[in-house]
């Protein structure tokens, strides 16, 4: 029913059956994300959530060591004319989370939002500029909400090439009401996640309006994306490394029940 309700929604021929299904997807993914977060905190909550997070949504950390000698070996896969995914072997992808999530970085993230996570999607991903002629093409980038989501569901994102000129992705502050649909990179009220492999963002995808921008003729938007779902413990899906190419899954809160997971050591 889920998949039949996701596949519908992205059929945009008929106009009023499009209009009629993002209605009721509308509906069906806001009682979710707030069902499984008023779950998750009754469930999973460990201690309440930062200040400054609760105020904005999102945080930055700056990593132990860079990230990116790890990454020289990836293999190029090229989604469309527009992305290119870096898939990393099962190995190389679990050091690299050892690394990342070494016990004081989870500390830390567990002190600011109030969650152990499980690492359920995993994407290094390369975004190329957009010609202004083919910017009605269905690639394009636009800003949004992660609807079908909890809206504990925490998104890390590690930059790894990104300064303001590559069109980075731009997270409005979780206390601004307003929703700006033209990409700009003068608003403070904004983070925009800049950096070359030293730092790591968290953001609440589902609260925080985001939107990636077009980086310019020349350049290119390298980061790595990890979705995160609130767990009783630090762990990562064992099928982690076989999905990078796959789309991202929705309604995870849910369908993590079914997957085996490894413990972050």
């Amino acid at each position: 029913m889920l998949y039949k309700l996701i596949k519908n929604f992205s059929l945009k021929g008929n106009n009023f059956n499009y209009k009629i299904t993002f209605l009721i997807f509308k509906f069906f993914t806001t009682i979710y994300s707030s069902l499984t977060c008023f779950i998750e905190n009754i469930f999973f909550k460990q201690n309440p959530s930062n200040k400054n997070f609760k105020q904005k949504g999102i945080f930055k950390q700056k990593l132990k060591s860079n990230i990116n000698e790890i990454l020289l070996h990836s293999d190029e896969y090229h989604l469309n004319e527009y992305m290119i995914v870096h898939k990393l072997k099962k190995s190389e992808l679990e050091q690299l989370i050892n690394l990342v999530f070494n016990k004081k970085m989870r500390n830390k993230i567990t002190k600011i939002t109030g969650f152990k996570y499980s690492l359920d999607y995993f994407r290094i991903y390369e975004n190329k500029h957009i010609k202004v002629s083919d910017y009605k093409n269905p690639t394009k980038r636009v800003p949004h909400f992660d609807k079908a989501f909890s809206r504990n569901m925490l998104k890390i994102f590690i930059p790894l090439n990104i300064e303001i000129n590559s069109g980075p992705l731009k997270v409005l502050h979780k206390s601004v009401k307003a929703r700006p649909k033209r990409y700009e990179t003068n608003i403070k009220e904004c983070s925009y996640l800049l950096g070359n492999g030293e730092f790591l963002y968290g953001m609440t995808p589902n609260i925080c309006w985001h939107h990636e921008g077009n980086p310019l003729k020349g350049k290119t938007a390298k980061q790595i994306m990890i979705q995160l779902n609130p767990s009783k413990h630090w762990c990562f899906r064992e099928d982690l490394h076989v999905r990078q190419t796959s789309p991202e899954n929705k309604f995870p809160s849910f369908y993590s029940l079914f997957f085996r997971t490894t413990k972050i050591i």
